[in-house]
């Protein structure tokens, strides 16, 4: 199985077994979004900085510099 297609649960179990770090899961991901995002159009935006900085920091068990925080979806006012 290729790193792309384990699910949630499973990654960050092998993460947390030491079997594959973050930063492979993170090149894997992004590898596999440049194999078909051109074909399928998913993302508007890929941040691959910042993935691979918030990977890095995990692997070594910091904080990442930026946090990030579900943008608020607000309805035009009627």
């Amino acid at each position: 199985m290729s790193l792309h297609e384990l699910g949630v649960v499973d990654a960050a179990q092998a993460i947390r077994r030491k079997e594959i770090s973050p930063v492979d899961l993170v090149e894997a991901l992004l590898g596999r979004v440049d194999a078909v995002d051109g074909r399928i159009q998913a993302w508007a935006l890929v941040d691959r900085d910042g993935a691979r900085a918030t990977a890095v920091a995990s692997y070594f068990g910091m904080k990442p510099a930026i946090t990030f925080e579900p943008a608020s979806v607000r309805s035009p006012a009627l």
